[in-house]
């Protein structure tokens, strides 16, 4: 069947470093992340038109074919229902879950459902998440769409706190998402399980990740070498560690170094 167009929904738009926010309208261009099987169902309707592998649909809506894959299907039809929630300003429930090196799922919180209270849609990297606001830890929160299950709108008004500005998602996107540009090279990760999932959200689901241990795994990547790089990789307090090439080995000391001086 067709995939479900979106439009009138927040979106905050990431592309070349610029953060561009869209708000409620009858219509706007919208990207859709889609699975591979999707990918195929839809090129094959389009080529059926005479178009080409990598066609837009415009007159309101745009269809982007990414070049990084997920693998839950279900993930058009959650952006879906989030957006009828924004719309509608109303709350939404899912349930959230990680993968693991065999790329399974692992539901957090013993697969309890989530209630969320939405503020926008984001778009970033091939990926859309849901940004939304957390009345326990007064701040937003973001979560991965094609990481939830089962995603519902919920009939209770979203708390006022978040209904947030233009202005104050913006800001929040640009300390969240803006990236650097830098050198780039292939390096290899050593981490903890519970940063399975990190991974692939970062690098993308086709990563290739190998068992060390009964707790630790390693996978081969490409980075962009920049602040954000090592920014991002000092998040995890030594759950996440390089372990080649041997120069970035130095320079990761150097700075750990550094930071505790």
């Amino acid at each position: 069947s067709s995939p479900v167009l979106l439009t009138r929904a927040v979106v905050v738009d990431v592309r070349a470093g610029e953060v561009a926010v869209n708000p409620g309208e009858t219509h706007h261009p919208l990207h859709y992340a889609v699975t591979e099987k999707q990918t195929a169902e839809l090129t094959e309707k389009i080529a059926a038109l005479g178009g080409s592998h990598r066609a837009n649909i415009l007159k309101g809506s745009l269809v982007h074919f990414n070049t990084r894959k997920h693998t839950n299907e279900s993930t058009l039809y959650s952006v879906n229902e989030l957006e009828e929630a924004l719309l509608r300003k109303c709350q939404a429930s899912f349930y959230y879950f990680d993968l693991n090196e065999n790329h399974e799922r692992v539901y957090r919180k013993e697969q309890k459902l989530y209630v969320v209270d939405p503020a926008a849609l984001i778009f970033h990297e091939d990926n859309y998440y849901l940004m939304c606001y957390s009345t326990k830890y007064q701040r937003p929160t973001i979560y991965r769409v094609d990481r939830m299950e089962n995603v519902n709108v919920v009939d209770n008004p979203v708390n006022p706190e978040a209904q947030l500005s233009e202005a104050q998602i913006a800001e929040f996107v640009e300390q969240t998402f803006k990236m650097f540009s830098g050198d780039p090279a292939e390096v290899t990760l050593r981490f903890a399980d519970e940063k399975i999932g990190t991974v692939y959200d970062k690098f993308g689901e086709d990563t290739e990740i190998r068992r060390i241990d009964e707790d630790t795994c390693e996978a081969r990547v490409t980075v962009q070498i920049s602040p954000t790089f090592w920014g991002w990789l000092f998040q995890f307090n030594g759950e996440m560690q390089i372990i080649d090439p041997p120069e970035l080995i130095d320079t990761y000391r150097s700075m750990l170094d550094g930071a505790n001086k």
